[in-house]
C-alpha cells in the first residue's frame, strides 16, 4: 500500500531535497511551502488520505494563524499541528522538522502512537526517508 504524506516547509532548497527522496522511497508526497497551502490541502483531503504529516516548526506564519501567533507566541508549527490534528484520522503522525528538537528515535519510543514525534532536520534525506519508514512501520 503506497503511503501518503504531506509535507510543509517554508524552505524550497531543502523541502525539494526531502521530498524527492521521499518519493523514490516509494511515498507519495504533497509538498506545500506555507501553513495555508497546508491547511487547504487537508481540508479538501479525505481524513485518512495522509499517513503522516512533516511540518516545519518555525515555518514562517500564514494568514490562518496570524493572529493566534501574535497573542499566543507559539510556534506557527504547532498551531498547524493542534489544527491539523482536528481534521486527520488519528492514525496520521504528525512530525515536527528541526535543526531544534530531538531526534526521530525519540518519537518511536513514545508510548502513546498518536502524539507528534520530532525529526532533527541533520539527519540527510536518505536517512530521514528510513526513519519515516521505520516510524510509519514500512520498514518492518
Amino acid at each position: 500500500m503506497i503511503q501518503r504524506i504531506l509535507f510543509v516547509d517554508d524552505d524550497i532548497h531543502i523541502s525539494e531535497q526531502y521530498v524527492e527522496t521521499l518519493l523514490e522511497a516509494g511515498y507519495e508526497v504533497d509538498l506545500c511551502h506555507d501553513v495555508d497551502g497546508a491547511v487547504e490541502r487537508i481540508q479538501t483531503a479525505a481524513k485518512s488520505q495522509y499517513r503522516c504529516c512533516v511540518v516545519d516548526l518555525m515555518i514562517a506564519g500564514g494568514a490562518r494563524f496570524s493572529d493566534e501567533r501574535r497573542r499566543t507566541n507559539i510556534a506557527v508549527g504547532v498551531l498547524f499541528k493542534r489544527f491539523a490534528r482536528g481534521i486527520l484520522s488519528r492514525e496520521t503522525k504528525i512530525i515536527y522538522l528541526s535543526n531544534f528538537m530531538r531526534i526521530l528515535e525519540d518519537a518511536r519510543d513514545n508510548s502513546d502512537p498518536n502524539e507528534y514525534g520530532f525529526a532533527k532536520i541533520d539527519y540527510g534525506p536518505r536517512r530521514f526517508a528510513d526513519e519515516i519508514g521505520i516510524l510509519l512501520g514500512a520498514a518492518e
